[in-house]
């Protein structure tokens, strides 16, 4: 039987029986709920039916949701999370990276307290408004170090409205983190399919995630320039969601990497928000996914099954960036059937999320990325 519980409504009488089977398999453990952004409206009911019956929730909405092999709006996931599982549901009234991470220690520091000879994972889900999640990584990997894993997803709407996201069985709100404190490493992979060019640009004027000067020009200006040039798209103010998803900046690292942020937003005098920060003075590239899906989905079966860890046949728990399927169109289903195939009978759930973290070495730096496949081997 699945760990992972699909509702197909969230009126209460398709609802309840949901919650008390979780509740007779999983006796005591919290749930976590994935909501896709149609249904927010009963979030209030979920919540108010979760404290009749005397469970423990949190969650988060997202775009949509995953399910067999295709993205859906309705309906809910119910996961129960591991025993021992403590968890965090932060609000921030600023938008400075310092501030929030050092809230985020002081909440985090009595879950994390508790010493183990393994290091426990810590889950996050952002409200994706925030504009200084890399930074707020940074912050919390300076203090915990390799002393617990890093993952997460970014939730909230695709219309990019400040509207509340995250969830508890008391509170919805926005401008928060949803943490996770797993009592276990889980294994997991996060990949992309963007080929990395020669041709750099500096973002010589940046705040958090607003680029407002690219090589000294406006940074639209300068942008529509680069991507008339290189791909002869003409990109307007009119078609610059549509359009923009395709061509996301990369960041260059001084380790090789590339972290990828997706221009989302257009302000009045010609600035970029993008989804997640850019730094000043940072080497980027205009990057160009394929038209198809490349072998992500396989490698990332693959990487999960791989020794030294021990994911093979646990459930998969997916975040499938909306950017991504925003680009590959109807071919983001394809790599999706494709991704539910390779990942043969084990059970799988997930969402569209609005940026992923992970780290590209076990145990490792946390990194903030957008337009990947983020597949966690999961322990109920």
């Amino acid at each position: 039987m699945s760990t992972f519980v699909y509702c197909p409504s969230l009126v209460p009488d398709t609802l309840t029986p949901c919650l008390l089977n979780c509740q007779q398999r999983h006796p005591g453990q919290t749930l976590l709920l994935l909501v896709p952004d149609h249904e927010r409206t009963h979030v209030a009911e979920l919540q108010a039916l979760c404290r009749e019956l005397g469970m423990d929730c949190v969650g988060a909405i997202f775009p949509m949701l995953v399910k067999d092999a295709a993205f859906i709006d309705s309906g809910c996931w119910l996961i129960p999370l591991p025993s021992g599982t403590r968890w965090q549901l932060t609000t921030f009234n600023t938008d400075q990276p310092v501030q929030i991470a050092a809230q985020l220690i002081d909440a985090l520091q009595p879950a994390l307290e508790h010493s183990s000879p393994i290091p426990p994972t810590l889950m996050l889900l952002f409200d994706g408004l925030i504009p200084c999640i890399a930074s707020v990584l940074d912050h919390l990997f300076q203090h915990f170090a390799d002393s617990v894993r890093y993952l997460g997803a970014n939730a909230g709407s695709e219309t990019f409205l400040p509207l509340p996201c995250l969830f508890d069985s008391s509170q919805f709100v926005r401008d928060a983190v949803l943490c996770l404190v797993l009592p276990q490493p889980l294994d997991y992979a996060l990949r992309h399919d963007y080929c990395v060019p020669e041709r750099v640009m500096t973002a010589t004027s940046s705040r958090g995630n607003k680029v407002e000067q690219i090589n000294w020009q406006n940074a639209f200006s300068a942008y529509q320039d680069i991507v008339r040039q290189q791909h002869g798209m003409q990109i307007t103010r009119d078609n610059f969601y549509s359009l923009g998803v395709h061509f996301p900046f990369g960041i260059s690292r001084l380790n090789g990497d590339v972290l990828i942020r997706i221009p989302v937003e257009l302000t009045e005098d010609g600035a970029l928000l993008c989804v997640g920060e850019v730094p000043e003075n940072s080497l980027l590239m205009l990057l160009q996914a394929p038209q198809v899906p490349g072998d992500s989905a396989a490698q990332l079966i693959t990487q999960l099954d791989a020794p030294p860890g021990d994911g093979q046949g646990l459930p998969l728990l997916l975040f499938y960036c909306a950017g991504r399927r925003l680009h590959f169109q109807e071919h983001a289903t394809t790599e999706l059937a494709r991704l539910t195939d390779k990942a043969g009978p084990r059970a799988l759930a997930g969402a569209l999320s609005l940026g992923e973290i992970g780290s590209p070495t076990d145990g490792g730096y946390p990194v903030f990325q957008n337009a990947c496949l983020l597949g966690i081997a999961w322990r109920g």
